[in-house]
């Protein structure tokens, strides 16, 4: 569907009806998403209506990865695989300058490095 406003916004929107996914597949073959008969190779950006996420999938033939998922009302995000930073590097202005002593959560330690607690 192409939307325009009226006001200074115009572009591509995807409707889905309530609970259902609104998906864009970015593919260099012809083939079903993911499918492990008919599988295609690229990427999907999806809005899954069901869990209320958005979603960057990749794909080879059934091999699919969910690389990145936003929670639609938390705005939680999770990554898979690595991250990689070109340039001056992360700047994350509020983490803790001592250990939380909470498992699992970032600060940074005296020599400015980010560092995972344990406990």
């Amino acid at each position: 569907t192409i939307h325009q406003s009226g006001q200074a916004e115009s572009g591509i929107s995807i409707y889905a009806t309530g609970g259902s996914d609104a998906v864009l597949n970015l593919m260099e073959n012809k083939g079903d998403f993911g499918h492990a008969t008919n599988g295609s190779t690229g990427f999907r950006c999806m809005y899954d209506g069901g869990s209320n996420k958005f979603k960057i999938r990749s794909s080879d033939d059934d091999n699919m990865y969910d690389r990145l998922t936003i929670e639609r009302d938390s705005g939680d995000i999770v990554m898979s695989g690595g991250l990689i930073v070109n340039g001056t590097g992360v700047f994350l202005p509020n983490l803790p300058t001592s250990d939380p002593s909470v498992v699992g959560q970032l600060w940074v330690n005296s020599a400015s490095k980010i560092v995972v607690s344990s406990g």
